[in-house]
């Protein structure tokens, strides 16, 4: 069966490859294809594909194919009331404690990277657009090239590194597997 340990893999090394192509378009129709087969990976194609494996409110809400493929993969691994549980900062104690208020602590720590890359992105790509004629290239495709050869392999470490199911995560014990799954199975 399909799961989001092999989609997940997938979509990403897809993905790096596609933005790879598009940093080497000889013309503007390689690039729209490039662009439209990046927005299949990134849409609501693989929306359609994983709705088997997803709760309809998860694919519904949210588009794109990558982030509600975790947050399926997640579904494997917690109930649906600790994907939910809502974290706040305690000032008494200065770390967070489980409250009904604030984000989705879960979800919110899946989501917080890629609102980090915004942040440094601009700078990154004024460094790459720098490279502008190196092997006979603007410093545009520079940025597509750099960002898909970065993507394909932790897209293809993807496929050794996430398990299954709890059951077969090498980095648990066989007492935290039990728990996880009797868990998940109430």
């Amino acid at each position: 069966i399909l799961g989001p340990h092999i989609v997940l893999p997938t979509l990403m090394t897809l993905w790096g490859i596609v933005t790879a192509l598009q940093g080497i378009a000889n013309n503007y129709t390689q690039l729209l294809v490039c662009h439209f087969l990046i927005g299949l990976l990134d849409g609501d194609l693989f929306v359609v594909i994983i709705t088997y494996y997803v709760p309809a409110k998860l694919t519904t809400q949210n588009p794109g194919g990558f982030f509600p493929c975790i947050i399926l993969y997640l579904s494997s691994w917690y109930l649906r009331r600790q994907l939910q549980q809502r974290l706040e900062p305690s000032h008494k104690f200065g770390r967070f404690l489980s409250t009904d208020e604030t984000v989705s602590f879960r979800v919110s720590v899946i989501v917080a990277p890629s609102i980090l890359t915004g942040a440094f992105s601009g700078l990154l790509s004024y460094g790459i657009m720098r490279m502008d004629g190196v092997g006979n290239r603007p410093g545009w495709a520079w940025i597509f090239i750099l960002e898909g050869l970065v993507t394909i392999p932790i897209g293809i470490l993807g496929f050794f590194v996430l398990p299954r199911s709890p059951d077969q995560a090498r980095f648990l014990t066989k007492e935290e597997k039990e728990f996880v799954t009797v868990q998940l199975r109430e």
